[in-house]
């Protein structure tokens, strides 16, 4: 299921999940850094979700990771959104005000009080995620493992 956000000047972020062999890959193309950071984040919301509507509610809640290049601060930050989901079962699903270099991100992010324990996915590693420059922008593909 592909799933878009129309930005300023018609440019959309996007992403793609594909599940084979008990693996979810994630692809998320968008024409910044911070846009590709924040659907990465949606992307992961969404599969968390099972795919079922959401609607965030709630406060904003400010979120900061930092790391030492663009792969490992993606990894750390879906590591970041896969823990609230899995201790607290808050899932973020709308992100604002996504501020990013190549090694930290600071967003603000609402999300959705998952009534029953979100899906399960271990955490990501650096050698299952690649960053690379495409016409117009970014992309990104992200292998989690263990849905359940």
């Amino acid at each position: 299921m592909a799933t878009a956000t129309v930005l300023a000047g018609g440019r959309r972020p996007w992403h793609e999940a594909l599940e084979h062999g008990g693996e979810l890959e994630l692809w998320v193309h968008a024409p910044t850094w911070p846009d590709l950071l924040a659907q990465a984040g949606r992307a992961l919301g969404e599969q968390l979700l099972r795919g079922a509507p959401t609607a965030a509610s709630g406060r904003w809640r400010e979120l900061a990771v930092e790391s030492a290049d663009r792969t490992s601060l993606l990894v750390d930050w879906l590591n970041e959104l896969l823990f609230h989901a899995q201790a607290e079962w808050w899932i973020p699903v709308e992100f604002a005000a996504v501020r990013a270099t190549d090694t930290g991100i600071h967003a603000r992010a609402r999300g959705v009080s998952a009534g029953e324990p979100p899906a399960v996915f271990h955490a990501a590693a650096p050698h299952q995620v690649r960053v690379r420059d495409v016409p117009g922008g970014l992309e990104a593909k992200v292998t989690l493992e263990g849905r359940q």
